[in-house]
């Protein structure tokens, strides 16, 4: 998961000339369902709509990586999964609490500690099943250490609930809406549920092409480098 900026009032997505401000998602589909039942299931067949999930998302097995000669068993049923890791003749093992992605291409694995949120170095691969997470791939001793900030998690999950201050310490539960929702592309819905007509929320089709792309580009727009607002940090 690449760290992307992280604003604790809304996300600022910058274009030529343009800002957009989106709240944070806080629905999954009620009550947008009630009068939107035939987009709210059209979203719902998407990957987006499945971007988190139950800790069970991957097949059990076996996984060797040759660079630090460690051995992982992974045992997986409907919605619990624990992954082992044997090296130089210590084991450990850790249930897992999340798992991330919708499977269309990976599924990366985070376990909880008290309220810290870490990731497994082990992730499964639509293509190529069971293989290190990026960047562990070539660790002389992977392990369970890489914080998940909630910056990391933006782009992958629908609402996080970090604690302030923290690096990856999260409130119970530590999200208030798992997968990502209606709100990411549409902004917040508060004031449509108060007064539901047109032109209360974000209609992404009739906004300006470049405000347009913007929406999409909160999280498909990659570059080199993580450049955050004037006065925002990255870590």
């Amino acid at each position: 998961m690449r760290p992307r900026p992280w604003f604790k009032k809304g996300r600022l997505l910058a274009a030529t000339g343009l800002v957009i401000v989106c709240a944070f998602p806080a629905f999954s589909g009620q009550p947008c369902a009630g009068c939107h039942p035939k987009e709210v299931q059209g979203f719902l067949a998407t990957p987006m709509a499945h971007s988190m999930g139950p800790p069970g998302r991957g097949p059990s097995g076996t996984f060797y990586h040759s660079v630090s000669g460690t051995r992982f068993t992974i045992r997986s049923s409907t919605d619990h999964m624990t992954q082992r890791m044997e090296r130089d003749g210590l084991a450990s093992q850790y249930p897992i609490a999340y798992s991330v992605g919708s499977g269309a291409h990976a599924v990366a694995y985070l376990i909880q500690v008290g309220n810290h949120l870490f990731e497994s170095p082990l992730s499964y691969y639509a293509a190529s099943g069971w293989g290190m997470s990026p960047g562990y791939e070539d660790l002389k001793a992977p392990d369970f250490y890489r914080a998940v900030r909630p910056q990391c998690l933006f782009c992958h999950v629908g609402e996080a609930r970090p604690i302030a201050g923290t690096l990856n310490a999260y409130r119970t539960p530590p999200f208030a809406a798992q997968a990502i929702t209606c709100e990411r592309c549409h902004g917040s819905s508060a004031a449509h549920l108060r007064n539901p007509v047109p032109g209360s929320i974000i209609n992404p089709r009739k906004l300006p092409a470049r405000a347009r792309d913007s929406v999409c580009e909160q999280c498909h727009l990659s570059g080199e480098v993580g450049i955050p607002n004037p006065g925002k940090q990255i870590t």
